[in-house]
């Protein structure tokens, strides 16, 4: 077994290397000390390629193992959110679809509902408008009567206040062709 000097001198007894001890103890840290390099330099390259050894063989595999296994995670749950995207998409592109096309329904709907209206309200317009002549061509043929009778009792009236009116300015009586002939030549009816 290779061991370093400084501890074969501990190993032996302290009374024969007293005097190197003390030497020791006065002089330099022993890992700093040349004598034992060549026993520091096989002991580092041991414990280097043993820690390389154990990094490279075991734990960069696990590592590597991990982030394959997160990597591999990382595209399946990107994949599904892609398809995810694309299906919430056409989704929208559907319910858009579909609401255009229930909105032009709607405004057939409401348009053909309106026209019905409209024609509905012209047709009771035209109904009334006919009633409402036909009673305009009977009032004014009523009124007409009324404004004849009215006139010929106009006339009656003014010709018997015209005959009285004569009688007490000029104190003779007037027939009465005579008063209706005054009337109409001055009312202008013939």
């Amino acid at each position: 077994m290779f061991l370093s000097s400084a501890f074969a001198q501990t190993v032996e007894t302290p009374v024969e290397h007293a005097g190197e001890a003390a030497q020791h103890a006065k002089g330099v840290f022993p890992p700093f000390d040349f004598s034992y390099y060549e026993s520091h330099i096989f002991w580092l390259i041991i414990c280097f390629g043993l820690f390389y050894i154990i990094i490279s063989r075991i734990i960069v595999p696990r590592i590597g193992g991990t982030i394959e296994i997160r990597r591999d995670r990382i595209a399946s749950d990107h994949d599904k959110a892609e398809r995810m995207n694309m299906e919430r998409e056409s989704a929208i592109a559907s319910y858009e679809r579909e609401l255009s096309e229930a909105r032009s329904r709607a405004i057939a709907i409401a348009q053909s509902s309106a026209d019905e209206i409209r024609g509905k309200i012209d047709e009771e317009r035209k109904k009334s408008e006919a009633e409402l002549d036909k009673k305009l061509a009977e009032s004014e043929e009523r009124i007409k009567k009324i404004r004849d009778g009215a006139m010929g009792n106009v006339n009656k009236i003014a010709e018997t206040t015209a005959a009285e009116i004569v009688e007490q300015l000029i104190g003779t009586k007037v027939s009465a062709s005579q008063a209706t002939a005054a009337v109409k030549s001055v009312s202008g009816v013939e």
